[in-house]
């Protein structure tokens, strides 16, 4: 029985592992984009969602595109940036740069990641 139930539980436990990250409905370790620019926008309560441009094409003004998902689609969602930095940093992406913009005082900031080197043996 406790065979069972370890057995059970630990395909529960890398089924939620394997869920991919998905932006535009593309996994997140498969975009062909060596930097992507990410910004936050914040849902009802205090967490906060990340879209991210990677170059991709989008309607004007359709920001679901850019939202950074689970596999179900389901927006991701981090207690801070500094949450959404960490993560990205283990999906892959190192920090590149910071950069400020916006309109009438209104400034936001812009995270640029880039593609961690692979390193070679």
């Amino acid at each position: 029985m406790k065979t069972t139930l370890l057995l059970v539980a630990s395909m529960m436990l890398l089924s939620t592992a394997t869920n991919a990250q998905m932006v535009s409905n593309i996994p997140l370790k498969n975009l062909d984009a060596e930097y992507i620019k990410l910004h936050s926008g914040y849902r009802s309560g205090k967490k906060m969602v990340v879209h991210l441009d990677f170059g991709q094409v989008n309607e004007v003004f359709n920001q679901k595109d850019r939202l950074l998902t689970n596999d179900e689609g389901e927006a991701l969602e981090f207690n801070s940036m500094i949450h959404a930095l960490n993560y990205l940093s283990q999906q892959g992406y190192d920090l590149f740069n910071i950069y400020s913009a916006g309109t009438d005082g209104n400034m936001e900031p812009f995270y640029i990641m880039k593609r961690k080197e692979q390193k070679v043996n």
